[in-house]
């Protein structure tokens, strides 16, 4: 079964919505779009589905119709979001894109409001097109918060032969498994410049554990040569977690694009793990950035200083 909370077990592709490739499906309605839902059929729909069954006992509509919603989950949902046609070989993040115009930006978005750069949002709003009532950053750049569709999820948790933790993995704004505040930067004309998405720090301990391996996941997507690195230094009073210091940022131009990936994975300050002798989980910094820019406005990069 696929672990969504390793980068090793997705598919990379999900960032720039193409379609992942059919591997290990099964043969009962597996299809090119929904694939990773298709392998996991047998382990996750094994419940009887008695409620679509006829008078008679045939049971063949059950298979039908959860390869169909497994398909449909899987199309939908943060983890396997992916636009299913070929012609998506130009978008960054599903069927999301740098220089879009926010009146033809996509509509199947939720929970908009004024994004503050990975924290909590702010002002709601109503939509793409109310970018103008966000605040202007150092750039004139005004960030949109935005959600992705949930409702399938919702749908599933009401049905009581559905497992709640397999929905679990596929419900939320989550790219490649990873949880993550996701936002759309517009300049004053309306058209989107760069697309963010950070780690969510209020994920579950096991998914923020891993959350800096976000990095890896795009450096396979986009090959791991060519990229610029900097190893930032450690600030006063942040430590290792066992051997491991990793605080990198790092960019890769491609054509019409500039990739930024951070990763951050050490002890804040006061952090040790323990606290009165008994271990404490959490105690630590696991966190990524991930940021597709139009080259015209990204910023050069300023290693930060100590105080």
């Amino acid at each position: 079964m696929l672990d969504w909370a390793k980068p090793q077990s997705v598919n990379a592709n999900e960032l720039i919505g193409r379609p992942p490739k059919v591997v290990n499906a099964t043969s009962r309605g597996a299809r090119a779009g929904f694939a990773t839902i298709a392998c996991c059929y047998e382990d996750q729909w094994s419940l009887p589905y008695k409620k679509l069954q006829p008078a008679g006992g045939n049971n063949q509509m059950r298979p039908v119709f959860l390869t169909f919603l497994a398909g449909a989950f899987g199309l939908a949902m943060g983890a396997t979001a992916l636009v299913a046609a070929e012609s998506s070989e130009e978008t960054d993040l599903r069927d999301l894109s740098v220089g879009q115009k926010a009146d033809a930006m996509p509509r199947n978005y939720y929970d908009f409001a004024c994004g503050r750069n990975g924290g909590p949002p702010a002002q709601p709003i109503k939509g793409w097109t109310d970018f103008m009532k966000c605040p202007a950053d150092a750039q004139g750049l005004r960030e949109v918060y935005f959600t992705f569709d949930d409702e399938l999820a919702r749908v599933a948790r009401a049905n009581p032969d559905v497992d709640i933790a397999w929905v679990g993995r596929f419900s939320g704004t989550i790219v490649s498994g990873f949880p993550v505040i996701a936002s759309v930067l517009f300049d004053k004309d309306g058209v989107s410049r760069a697309i963010r998405l950070i780690t969510d720090p209020r994920a579950p301990l096991e998914k923020r554990r891993s959350a800096y391996m976000l990095r890896f996941v795009l450096e396979r997507r986009y090959g791991e040569a060519g990229w610029n690195c900097t190893a930032i230094p450690p600030a006063p009073g942040e430590t290792k977690i066992g051997d491991e210091f990793i605080k990198n940022h790092c960019e890769k131009t491609i054509p019409n694009r500039v990739i930024v990936v951070e990763n951050r994975f050490y002890r804040k300050p006061g952090q040790t793990g323990f606290i009165n002798g008994q271990y404490t989980p959490g105690e630590f910094e696991s966190s990524a950035r991930v940021e597709v820019w139009d080259p015209a406005f990204k910023q050069p990069y300023v290693v930060p200083t100590s105080p």
